[in-house]
């Protein structure tokens, strides 16, 4: 009789687990990355999102044949291009949301690896924008594709204070 198995992703606890010393607050991720989760302080997030302004309001001519002839208009929020604007704009404040708790939220115990096996198999799918020489970036992108999945930026999130709600809407948008 076989041992039935975890599936892995589905909860935090089912893919993550503490690993080395009591207290040293490392977790062992089920592909064997070692990682402290930090909380992000909610300021960064806050002032990245606030710098993605909102949409102007399109404006029709003023439905009255009187007003539109005097240049009256009214705003027409109700317009599918405005609609598209005001998803776009949501898209990227959650996308930078995300960006702030992977940069900020996941400590590498043990560094970027020295094999860069990760940024040729990144390569051949498409993602070639990382930039070798600058150690900030490649650790960011390291995260970024190879660490953060659904399952670790919601205990990022929850360190952070973020809501049930938020996370949600943001692991929505990230691939597990």
């Amino acid at each position: 009789m076989t041992k039935p198995t975890k599936p892995t992703n589905k909860i935090v606890t089912d893919s993550m687990k503490k690993s080395g010393k009591k207290g040293d607050g490392i977790t062992e991720l089920a592909s064997g990355i070692r990682v402290k989760f930090l909380p992000v302080s909610a300021a960064v997030i806050t002032e990245l999102q606030s710098n993605i302004k909102e949409p102007d309001v399109p404006v029709i001519p003023h439905p009255s044949p009187d007003l539109a002839k005097e240049g009256q208009t009214i705003e027409h929020p109700d317009s599918p291009t405005y609609k598209q604007a005001l998803a776009a704009v949501e898209a990227k404040r959650i996308k930078v949301g995300i960006d702030a708790m992977v940069m900020f939220g996941v400590e590498l115990v043990d560094g970027v690896p020295e094999d860069k096996k990760w940024i040729k198999k990144l390569s051949m799918i498409g993602i070639t924008d990382i930039n070798e020489d600058d150690e900030v970036e490649l650790e960011f992108a390291y995260k970024k594709y190879m660490v953060v999945d659904s399952t670790t930026l919601t205990k990022i999130a929850e360190l952070s204070g973020v809501t049930a709600a938020q996370i949600d809407a943001a692991k929505d948008s990230f691939p597990s």
